[in-house]
Protein backbone atom coordinates (compact mmCIF):
# COMPACT_ATOMS: atom_id res chain seq x y z
CA UNK A 1 0.00 0.00 0.00
CA UNK A 2 1.12 3.31 -0.68
CA UNK A 3 2.29 5.85 2.00
CA UNK A 4 -1.31 8.27 2.69
CA UNK A 5 -0.80 11.91 1.70
CA UNK A 6 1.24 13.83 4.32
CA UNK A 7 2.37 10.59 6.06
CA UNK A 8 5.54 10.43 8.02
CA UNK A 9 7.49 6.92 8.24
CA UNK A 10 8.91 7.11 11.74
CA UNK A 11 9.76 4.73 14.46
CA UNK A 12 7.74 5.61 18.13
CA UNK A 13 8.20 9.44 19.01
CA UNK A 14 9.64 10.63 21.43
CA UNK A 15 6.48 12.85 22.50
CA UNK A 16 5.73 9.71 23.66
CA UNK A 17 8.42 8.34 25.85
CA UNK A 18 8.09 8.78 29.76
CA UNK A 19 9.63 8.69 32.47
CA UNK A 20 8.28 6.56 35.54
CA UNK A 21 7.53 9.87 37.17
CA UNK A 22 5.71 11.55 33.79
CA UNK A 23 3.52 7.41 33.48
CA UNK A 24 2.47 8.08 36.82
CA UNK A 25 1.19 11.15 35.88
CA UNK A 26 -0.23 10.38 33.06
CA UNK A 27 -2.32 7.65 34.59
CA UNK A 28 -2.98 10.16 37.41
CA UNK A 29 -4.98 11.89 35.07
CA UNK A 30 -6.99 9.39 33.44
CA UNK A 31 -7.95 8.85 36.83
CA UNK A 32 -8.94 12.42 37.32
CA UNK A 33 -10.74 13.09 34.01
CA UNK A 34 -11.38 9.57 32.17
CA UNK A 35 -12.22 9.71 28.68
CA UNK A 36 -15.49 10.49 29.50
CA UNK A 37 -16.19 13.28 26.64
CA UNK A 38 -19.60 14.05 28.38
CA UNK A 39 -17.54 15.78 30.76
CA UNK A 40 -16.08 18.04 28.38
CA UNK A 41 -17.93 21.21 26.35
CA UNK A 42 -16.04 20.64 22.60
CA UNK A 43 -18.15 22.73 21.11
CA UNK A 44 -16.70 25.66 18.15
CA UNK A 45 -17.98 27.68 15.73
CA UNK A 46 -15.77 29.61 13.07
CA UNK A 47 -14.63 32.27 12.92
CA UNK A 48 -13.78 34.91 9.83
CA UNK A 49 -11.17 32.66 8.01
CA UNK A 50 -13.07 30.04 8.47
CA UNK A 51 -11.19 28.76 11.25
CA UNK A 52 -12.79 26.64 13.87
CA UNK A 53 -12.84 28.70 17.11
CA UNK A 54 -13.52 26.79 20.23
CA UNK A 55 -16.84 27.80 22.69
CA UNK A 56 -14.30 26.72 25.94
CA UNK A 57 -10.57 26.18 24.47
CA UNK A 58 -9.86 24.89 28.21
CA UNK A 59 -11.73 22.13 28.09
CA UNK A 60 -10.99 21.22 24.97
CA UNK A 61 -7.08 21.52 26.06
CA UNK A 62 -7.89 18.97 29.13
CA UNK A 63 -9.86 16.49 27.22
CA UNK A 64 -7.15 16.26 24.42
CA UNK A 65 -4.40 15.92 27.26
CA UNK A 66 -6.64 13.04 28.78
CA UNK A 67 -6.46 11.26 25.30
CA UNK A 68 -2.56 11.79 24.94
CA UNK A 69 -2.27 10.18 28.60
CA UNK A 70 -4.22 7.29 27.40
CA UNK A 71 -2.25 6.69 24.53
CA UNK A 72 1.27 7.23 26.46
CA UNK A 73 -0.27 4.63 29.53
CA UNK A 74 -1.34 2.26 26.47
CA UNK A 75 2.59 2.31 24.58
CA UNK A 76 4.10 0.99 27.93
CA UNK A 77 2.24 -2.37 27.65
CA UNK A 78 3.99 -5.16 26.20
CA UNK A 79 4.36 -4.95 22.56
CA UNK A 80 1.50 -7.71 21.96
CA UNK A 81 -0.75 -6.18 24.27
CA UNK A 82 -1.42 -2.58 23.04
CA UNK A 83 -4.66 -1.49 21.54
CA UNK A 84 -3.22 -0.08 17.98
CA UNK A 85 -7.03 0.88 17.09
CA UNK A 86 -7.58 3.18 20.39
CA UNK A 87 -3.65 4.20 20.01
CA UNK A 88 -4.77 5.75 16.48
CA UNK A 89 -8.13 7.00 17.36
CA UNK A 90 -7.39 9.19 20.62
CA UNK A 91 -3.76 10.57 18.99
CA UNK A 92 -6.02 11.49 15.82
CA UNK A 93 -8.47 13.17 18.33
CA UNK A 94 -6.32 14.60 20.50
CA UNK A 95 -4.49 15.99 17.45
CA UNK A 96 -7.37 17.42 15.77
CA UNK A 97 -8.62 19.33 18.93
CA UNK A 98 -4.86 20.82 19.65
CA UNK A 99 -5.42 22.14 16.00
CA UNK A 100 -8.74 23.73 17.00
CA UNK A 101 -7.15 25.45 19.71
CA UNK A 102 -4.41 26.84 17.48
CA UNK A 103 -1.89 24.36 18.89
CA UNK A 104 -0.97 23.57 15.46
CA UNK A 105 2.31 21.92 15.42
CA UNK A 106 1.56 19.72 18.60
CA UNK A 107 -1.16 19.09 15.95
CA UNK A 108 0.74 17.94 12.67
CA UNK A 109 2.88 15.67 15.61
CA UNK A 110 0.19 13.56 16.22
CA UNK A 111 -1.82 13.69 13.80
CA UNK A 112 1.58 11.81 11.66
CA UNK A 113 1.83 9.30 14.09
CA UNK A 114 -1.61 8.90 14.39
CA UNK A 115 -1.19 7.80 10.47
CA UNK A 116 1.41 6.46 10.81
CA UNK A 117 0.11 3.72 12.74
CA UNK A 118 -3.09 3.11 10.06
CA UNK A 119 -0.48 2.57 7.69
CA UNK A 120 1.70 0.33 10.15
CA UNK A 121 -0.71 -1.95 11.64
CA UNK A 122 -3.37 -2.25 8.43
CA UNK A 123 -5.99 -0.27 10.26
CA UNK A 124 -8.91 0.19 8.19
CA UNK A 125 -8.96 2.67 5.32
CA UNK A 126 -11.60 5.16 6.46
CA UNK A 127 -9.31 5.29 9.60
CA UNK A 128 -6.25 6.54 7.88
CA UNK A 129 -8.52 8.96 5.46
CA UNK A 130 -10.24 11.14 8.68
CA UNK A 131 -6.33 10.83 10.10
CA UNK A 132 -4.91 12.30 6.28
CA UNK A 133 -7.81 14.87 6.03
CA UNK A 134 -7.34 16.71 9.52
CA UNK A 135 -3.12 17.04 8.44
CA UNK A 136 -4.13 18.32 5.13
CA UNK A 137 -6.44 21.26 7.24
CA UNK A 138 -3.24 21.52 9.29
CA UNK A 139 -0.96 22.46 6.28
CA UNK A 140 -3.43 24.63 5.62
CA UNK A 141 -3.04 26.33 8.66
CA UNK A 142 0.45 26.18 8.65
CA UNK A 143 0.76 27.97 5.59
CA UNK A 144 1.29 25.19 3.02
CA UNK A 145 -1.18 25.59 0.70
CA UNK A 146 0.11 23.61 -2.29
CA UNK A 147 1.09 20.68 -0.54
CA UNK A 148 -2.53 20.90 1.67
CA UNK A 149 -4.39 21.06 -2.06
CA UNK A 150 -2.02 17.82 -3.40
CA UNK A 151 -3.50 15.91 -0.38
CA UNK A 152 -6.81 17.17 -1.16
CA UNK A 153 -6.49 15.92 -4.48
CA UNK A 154 -5.49 12.57 -4.12
CA UNK A 155 -8.01 11.93 -0.81
CA UNK A 156 -10.87 13.23 -3.53
CA UNK A 157 -9.90 10.42 -6.00
CA UNK A 158 -9.82 8.03 -3.52
CA UNK A 159 -13.23 9.21 -1.52
CA UNK A 160 -14.94 9.66 -4.67
CA UNK A 161 -14.07 5.98 -6.25
CA UNK A 162 -13.89 3.81 -3.23
CA UNK A 163 -17.39 2.69 -2.01
CA UNK A 164 -16.71 2.76 2.02
CA UNK A 165 -14.57 6.01 1.91
CA UNK A 166 -17.49 7.67 0.10
CA UNK A 167 -18.96 9.33 3.37
CA UNK A 168 -15.67 11.57 3.31
CA UNK A 169 -16.06 12.70 0.19
CA UNK A 170 -18.27 15.99 1.32
CA UNK A 171 -15.38 16.64 4.11
CA UNK A 172 -12.79 16.64 1.57
CA UNK A 173 -14.42 18.96 -0.63
CA UNK A 174 -15.01 21.11 2.01
CA UNK A 175 -11.75 21.47 3.21
CA UNK A 176 -10.16 22.03 -0.23
CA UNK A 177 -12.61 25.13 -0.65
CA UNK A 178 -11.22 26.37 2.89
CA UNK A 179 -7.55 25.94 1.14
CA UNK A 180 -8.66 28.50 -1.60
CA UNK A 181 -10.46 30.72 0.50
CA UNK A 182 -7.53 31.40 2.63
CA UNK A 183 -5.52 31.40 -0.12
CA UNK A 184 -7.70 34.38 -1.26
CA UNK A 185 -8.99 32.58 -4.37
CA UNK A 186 -13.04 33.02 -3.61
CA UNK A 187 -14.49 32.25 -6.16
CA UNK A 188 -12.69 28.69 -6.78
CA UNK A 189 -13.61 28.09 -2.78
CA UNK A 190 -17.30 28.68 -3.67
CA UNK A 191 -17.52 26.34 -6.44
CA UNK A 192 -15.87 23.66 -3.66
CA UNK A 193 -18.44 24.67 -1.09
CA UNK A 194 -21.34 24.38 -3.19
CA UNK A 195 -20.02 21.09 -4.30
CA UNK A 196 -19.52 20.20 -0.82
CA UNK A 197 -23.32 21.72 -0.21
CA UNK A 198 -25.19 19.50 -2.51
CA UNK A 199 -23.40 16.16 -1.40
CA UNK A 200 -24.40 17.77 2.53
CA UNK A 201 -27.82 18.44 1.53
CA UNK A 202 -28.40 15.01 0.26
CA UNK A 203 -27.07 13.13 3.60
CA UNK A 204 -29.26 15.42 5.40
CA UNK A 205 -26.88 16.37 8.22
CA UNK A 206 -28.06 19.59 9.53
CA UNK A 207 -24.63 20.50 11.53
CA UNK A 208 -22.80 20.00 8.07
CA UNK A 209 -25.18 21.71 5.67
CA UNK A 210 -24.72 24.95 8.44
CA UNK A 211 -20.82 24.89 8.17
CA UNK A 212 -20.96 24.82 4.28
CA UNK A 213 -23.76 27.47 4.24
CA UNK A 214 -21.23 29.60 6.50
CA UNK A 215 -18.42 29.04 4.21
CA UNK A 216 -20.64 29.96 1.32
CA UNK A 217 -21.69 32.90 2.86
CA UNK A 218 -18.07 34.18 3.84
CA UNK A 219 -17.09 33.97 0.25
CA UNK A 220 -20.28 35.92 -1.60
CA UNK A 221 -19.15 38.15 1.56
CA UNK A 222 -15.72 38.46 0.06
CA UNK A 223 -16.42 38.27 -3.74
CA UNK A 224 -19.17 41.10 -3.43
Amino acid sequence: MPAPPGCLIFARMDYFKMTPAELEKAQKILRTYELNIERYDLDYGYDEELNESPDIPEDMDDYSETLISAARVELEKAEGKRDWVEIMKNVGLAGALRKITGKIDEAEKLLKYSLHLCLKHNLPANWRVQQAIRLADVKRRQGHMEEALTDLEKLLKETSSVDDLNKYEDVVIQHTGKTYFTMGEYAQALKSFDAALKIRLQKGDEELIASTRTAIAACRKQIQ
